[in-house]
């Protein structure tokens, strides 16, 4: 997620940034979004994951206390 977050959005880029087939980053953003309930292709849900995944470490550590 976040290397697609990176490229902006591109499966082309995120794929060859991972090393991975694009069919399979398309694979797997599906399933974020059936699991997360988010449409990754809102432009406007991006800023969204951002966040979320920028808060995550906060969260981790916040929950070893």
């Amino acid at each position: 997620m976040r290397a697609y977050l990176d490229t902006g959005g591109s499966v082309p880029a995120t794929a060859a940034a991972l090393g991975l087939h694009p069919t399979t980053v398309r694979y797997r953003l599906g399933r974020i979004a059936d699991v997360s309930g988010m449409d990754l292709d809102d432009p406007t849900t991006r800023p969204a994951c951002a966040l979320l995944l920028g808060l995550g470490p906060v969260a981790e550590d916040s929950s070893q206390d």
